[in-house]
Formats: structure tokens, C-alpha cells, sequence
């Protein structure tokens, strides 16, 4: 989960940009057959050339469908090809109907968005702050909640409710409600079952019964089953086309992200939104719900994006975007509403494709998209001839640092991941920002200047970043444009810091493995030439230690491997864990030895591989205990 997760924040960048005021352009009519024209010659050399299954497009101006299309194919083994009518799965972007199942409620004076939402439920949860959690705080994702991985993916155990799923994997709070954004998809499942409770129907009935049927959507469904005739619509699921199709993903946490929708009823739910809640006859929600969806703003960082109730700003060329992106293991998708120009595109993506290719083409055809039709005729760009401002590199000093992103937990194994998941910000000498996650197309790092006191943008870019300071000028988070309504990074303590973590792991692997290797060219010598070698018990114990140690390291990589591919098992972890327990019993046995060579043995460079043999093994011992590795509990 944490590689998928951080892979997952890393591409957003490219998403969205500033919400920078400029003077906006007249909206453009939009042509079917020009746009038709425009994504044939794209799309399809792109999914050849990409190895993805396949796309599928659609773009809503004013009441109507502009454009809507399939490139590829929805299974490739049958050559079926994609069609707007096939039952894509958006991921994250269900989100969006289960917020407007939420205000449905709200409209009716069923559900406050500003009560304690523990008086709409039959569980308890685990809260760490006196201030109660709010409705208003799920939809602005700053509940507080620590992240929850663990069985989201119904497959990764056994076919699970929403409910069931809710229960068993109850999270912490990591931070007080309202002041950190923390993207929660427990937070999402648990606003969909607040839903089911107040309403009395399971939580996909409910949204079948008042947002689907109502727009007459064919297929759409939130349930992980399908008939028949839906399981023909239904899109395959591929990591490339040229490989076998993969299984269906079953997400045990409905209203996050288990929608199957087609491209034609995604746009009439945009249409919708865009058109004071009513599409044709059908008054989804009222003028005022729909306003206040778009329009709240729970502001993360002052200068960068705001979240609003249920969608995230997404602001590019000056123009007001709302939306919400979505991803599964093997399908990306991306909505978004220019409410100005009553426009929306959605897009879906069948595959990961090349190098994960459907993580660059998402971003891209938004992009493109607005800026070839909804571009800015006032943007100030930033390039490398712009100028400087005063102090900038005492404030780039500042900031320059590791950070560990919010979207994470301190009680669980994914802890563990905050020790190499980390944002590295560089501060150039002239006060520009590198950040080498942040990669441009072409692979190089964006460098970001400063416009204004502690507020840089790419150069050659739109997108921006930004820090919260404390009372004493002290950076306590920092965030982009495109990810503060969701997410901020907290800096790293000093004791935390990756480089040295990977630096320190790295040479205990390398002090343990040259043990064995020396244990190993003594037995060959020693048989070679009939040699008799007599060496203390505490010796041999302290190379099987040195064994366990690197297969406890080798253990942990795996689990974290699974854990960022959401299937780590719990006998993967049992072992990992046991094979720790060994090696920190074996500690006592390498300080035998380390001892004993301090005292008599001959040559420092012995004494030194002893000695960095024993504190490699320590610090093994210290982060594994420090960060709950050897809990007995396997939630993450």
C-alpha cells in the first residue's frame, strides 16, 4: 500500500494546478466531431504504444453529451472493443455519489453535517481527541483518521461488507479533527454506512434506488456482484494488454471506491452537478446543496487549493476545476467540472501500462484537454529568467528537508514506511526548491522558484507549493496545489530521516552478509587443506545470527512489497516477525563475539567488522521494536 499510496500522491502532481486569480477566457463551444477527431489520432497510438487495454472518454457541455467514446478494447483475449456503454470501475471517484447520497440526507434534515457522527452509529470508534468527528470532517478528509490498507480489497481475505469491513479494521486518529487533511477512505466507507443506517437500506440499494435510478443509469452499481448481463459490460482488468486478464477487484469498502459505471452515465451524473442538480426532469439535489458541495472551501495552507464538500479544487489556467481523480490496482480515472463553462470530462484508463504509462496519460489528456479549450490569456509564467525575490534562500533553507506525508499511521506496520517514504526537498544556493519526486514528463525534477514569501511554483509550470508555519517560524507542513485539499507532508525528526535509515539498513545487511561469507571461506579453506578450525560456540551462533538477520531484512522488504500491492498476507508478516524475534536473540550472541574480538582478537579490521557486525544487529532490534513490527496485532 505505502508504494501505492506514495505512487499515488506522486502522480497526482501533474494533475492540477494553482488556484491563482486570472482573468478567465470566454468559454469555448465545444464540437463532437472535432473532438472526436482530436482523441482518435491520440488515444489509439497511445494504447498500441502503451500496451493498455484500453480508454474511455466523456465530455458534457451545458445539458448535453458532447463526446463520448471507447479506444481499445474491454477484454482483449475476446477482441471486444471498447465501447462509452461498457461498465468501467473508477475507483475513488464513487466518492463523489456517495458524498451526494450524504447531502441527500442533509437536504431531507436527516443527517447535520456539523453532529457527532457517533450518534448514527452502533460502534464505537477509536478516538484519540475530545473534538467529536463531523460529517462535514469526513468530507473534507480531515477527520483525522490513520490510514487503513488492510483488507479494502475484499480479495485479500474473503468477500466482505462494507459494514464487517468498517468494524474490524477500526483505525486511530493521527491527528485532531480539522487541522490536517488525511485522504481516508475508512472516512468515505464510514459516511456510505452512516448512510445505510439512516436511510434503513443496504448503502448500494440506496444509491440505486435514488441516484441511478433516477438518472437511468443502465449497470451502474456499487455491489462487487453483477448478472449476466452486466458481467458482458463489464470491462476486463489488465496490468498490460499482452499479458493475461487479472481478477475482478472486489472492494471490501463500498462507497470508497466499488462503483462500476459506463462513460455515457458518468456524464449524466456531470451534467447534473454542472446544471443546479437536475438533469432533464431529475432534481438530483437542489441549486442551494449543489453550491455549497462546490463552493466550501476547508483551506489546508493559505496560496494552494482548498477542498470543497466531496470534490477537491483542481484549479488550471486560472479557471475554477472541482473533481475527483480514482484508482484501483489496474484501472486510473479522472472527473472534472469546470462549473463556469458548465463543462466536465471524465476518462478511464484499462491497464497500467508501460513503465505505469496510464499514470502519465491520465494527467495528460486532462491537461490537454483544458488547455487546448480553456486556456489562460493573462498566466504569468514562471522560467528561469524570472526574477529572484529577497530572502528567498534564507526561506528555501527553511524548508529543505524530509517529510513524512499524512496520509499514514503511527500505530500500525505501516509506520514502518515513514522511514523510506519520504519527500526530500532540496534548497538550491539562489533559493529555488528541487524535489526529485517531482518529475517532468521527460523524467527531470521540476525545479520551483518562489513568487512569494514561502509560495514557489514550477518553472515551466503551473503547479505550486507552499508551508504552514508555527508561532516561532518553524515549518510544520507543506503541501502542492494539486494535493493540499487532501493531503500535507509533516517534517521528518531528524531521527527519522530516510537517507540515513537506508544508509544504516544497507550496512548492517552488508556487515551481516560478509560474516556468512567469511564463515563460509573458512569452512571451504579449512576442508580444502585439512585444517582443523577451533573456534568457540559463541562464534558459529553469532553467523546464524547474522543469517536471520538478513532474512528478517529480506522478510520486511517482501511485506512491505505486498503491503504497497494491498496482499500481505498474514503468514508473510508471522514469518517476518518470527525471523526478527531470531535475530534480536541473536544479538546476545554477536555481542559475544564482539566482545571477545575486542578484547583478544587480532587486527582492527576484525575488531571493526565485529563491532559494526553487533551495532548493525542493535539498530535492526531498535527500529523493529520502535516501530511496532513485532505487534501481535496484524492490521494496517
Amino acid at each position: 500500500m505505502l508504494k501505492f499510496i506514495c505512487t499515488l500522491l506522486l502522480t497526482c502532481i501533474l494533475l492540477i494546478t494553482s488556484n491563482h486569480a486570472f482573468a478567465q477566457s470566454p468559454a469555448k463551444t465545444l464540437n463532437g466531431n472535432e473532438l472526436e477527431i482530436w482523441f482518435d489520432a491520440w488515444l489509439n497510438h497511445e494504447i498500441k504504444q502503451q500496451d493498455l487495454a484500453g480508454v474511455t472518454v466523456s465530455v458534457v457541455q451545458q445539458d448535453e453529451v458532447v463526446f463520448s467514446k471507447g479506444y481499445g478494447y474491454a477484454d482483449v483475449e475476446t477482441k471486444t472493443p471498447l465501447t462509452a456503454y461498457h461498465l468501467v470501475r473508477p475507483g475513488s471517484i464513487a466518492k463523489l455519489f456517495t458524498w451526494t447520497a450524504v447531502m441527500q440526507l442533509v437536504e431531507r434534515g436527516q443527517l447535520s453535517l456539523d453532529a457527532d457522527i457517533r450518534q448514527y452509529l452502533d460502534f464505537d470508534l477509536k478516538l484519540q481527541f475530545d473534538e467529536p468527528v463531523t460529517m462535514r470532517h469526513l468530507m473534507t478528509h480531515t477527520a483525522g483518521f490513520s490510514e487503513v490498507a488492510k483488507g479494502l480489497f475484499a480479495s485479500q481475505t474473503s468477500p466482505n461488507s462494507n459494514e464487517l469491513w468498517l468494524k474490524a479494521y477500526t483505525p486511530t486518529q493521527s491527528f485532531k479533527p480539522g487541522t490536517v487533511p488525511s485522504y481516508s477512505n475508512y472516512g468515505v466507507s464510514l459516511a456510505g454506512y452512516i448512510v445505510e443506517r439512516i436511510s434503513g437500506l443496504p448503502f448500494e440499494d440506496y444509491v440505486d434506488t435514488a441516484i441511478f435510478k433516477p438518472l437511468k443509469m443502465q449497470g451502474a452499481s456499487f455491489k462487487n456482484q453483477f448478472d449476466d448481463t452486466a458481467k458482458k459490460m463489464l470491462v476486463s482488468s489488465y496490468a498490460l494488454a499482452s499479458q493475461p486478464a487479472k481478477p475482478f477487484e472486489a472492494i471490501a469498502g463500498t462507497p470508497a471506491g466499488s462503483l462500476s459505471i459506463s462513460a455515457n452515465d458518468m456524464a449524466k451524473f456531470m451534467i447534473a452537478h454542472l446544471n443546479d442538480g437536475k438533469w432533464q426532469d431529475t432534481q438530483l439535489l437542489s441549486a442551494t446543496t449543489i453550491n455549497l458541495m462546490h463552493n466550501y472551501a476547508a483551506i489546508n495552507i493559505q496560496g494552494l487549493n482548498a477542498m470543497a464538500l466531496g470534490f477537491y479544487r483542481a484549479d488550471r489556467n486560472g479557471h475554477t476545476i472541482i473533481g475527483h481523480g480514482g484508482d484501483t490496482l489496474y484501472h486510473h480515472s479522472d472527473l472534472k467540472l469546470l462549473p463556469n463553462f458548465k463543462t466536465g470530462i471524465f476518462i478511464s484508463i484499462s491497464g497500467i501500462g508501460k513503465d505505469g504509462a496510464a499514470y502519465k496519460l491520465r494527467p495528460a489528456i486532462i491537461n490537454r484537454f483544458i488547455d487546448r479549450y480553456f486556456p489562460c490569456d493573462h498566466c504569468i509564467d514562471v522560467n528561469s529568467e524570472t526574477e529572484v525575490i529577497a530572502g528567498s534562500e534564507m526561506r528555501a533553507a527553511k524548508v529543505a528537508g524530509n517529510y513524512i506525508s499524512s496520509r499514514t499511521s503511527f500505530d500500525t506496520l505501516l509506520q514502518v514506511g515513514n522511514l523510506f517514504q519520504q519527500l526530500s526537498v532540496t534548497a538550491l544556493p539562489n533559493g529555488d526548491l528541487l524535489i526529485p519526486a517531482f518529475a517532468q514528463p521527460s523524467g527531470q525534477p521540476w525545479i520551483w522558484r518562489e513568487i512569494s514569501p514561502y509560495l514557489w511554483q514550477q518553472i515551466g509550470g503551473q503547479e505550486k507549493i507552499s508551508v504552514s508555519l508555527d508561532a516561532n517560524d518553524n515549518v510544520i507542513k507543506l503541501s502542492t496545489s494539486s494535493l493540499a485539499p487532501i493531503a500535507s507532508w509533516l517534517p521528518a525528526a531528524a531521527s527519522q530521516n530516510s537517507t540515513l535509515h537506508l544508509l544504516l539498513l544497507g550496512l548492517s545487511a552488508l556487515t551481516a552478509l560478509g560474516a556468512l561469507l567469511n564463515l563460509i571461506a573458512e569452512k571451504y579453506i579449512s576442508v580444502r587443506h585439512g585444517l582443523m578450525l577451533n573456534k568457540p560456540n559463541f562464534y558459529t551462533h553469532s553467523r546464524i545470527a547474522s543469517l536471520t538477520l538478513i532474512l528478517a531484512l529480506a522478510s520486511w522488504g517482501l511485506v512491505l512489497t505486498m503491503m504497497s500491492q494491498l496482499n500481505a498476507s498474514d503468514l508473510v508478516i508471522r514469518i517476518a516477525q518470527l525471523l526478527t524475534l531470531a535475530s534480536i536473540v541473536g544479538t546476545f550472541f554477536t555481542g559475544r563475539y564482539t566482545f571477545a574480538q575486542l578484547r583478544h582478537g587480532a587486527g582492527k579490521w576484525k575488531k571493526l567488522r565485529a563491532l559494526l557486525l553487533l551495532l548493525g544487529s542493535i539498530y535492526f532490534a531498535l527500529i523493529t521494536i520502535s516501530n511496532g513490527m513485532l505487534s501481535l496485532s496484524l492490521n494496517y
